[in-house]
């Protein structure tokens, strides 16, 4: 089964940014994220923590369209798109 995004938020300080996304899926293999900027792959989280993925990332001044993916072991894949500015 696809894992479910239950819940997603942020929080801009200055130049960082919280995530906060609640997500099920027995599963779990790894959320990541492509910023506009830089095309490669980061990772967000490698695990849930009680369905939680909590980060705090830092971001280069200017805006930000952020793709990021939650994925399982087996490959099932979804993904949710924000944008904000620093």
């Amino acid at each position: 089964t696809m894992p479910v995004i239950n819940s997603f938020n942020y929080l801009i300080k200055g130049t960082y940014v919280t995530f906060n996304m609640n997500v099920y899926d027995n599963n779990m293999g790894k959320i990541i994220y492509y910023d506009n900027d830089d095309p490669k792959a980061r990772v967000l989280c490698t695990g849930l923590n009680k369905g939680v993925c909590s980060k705090k990332l830092s971001f280069k001044s200017g805006h930000h369209v952020l793709d990021i993916q939650v994925s399982d072991k087996a490959g099932n894949v979804v993904s949710q798109v924000v944008e904000f500015d620093v």
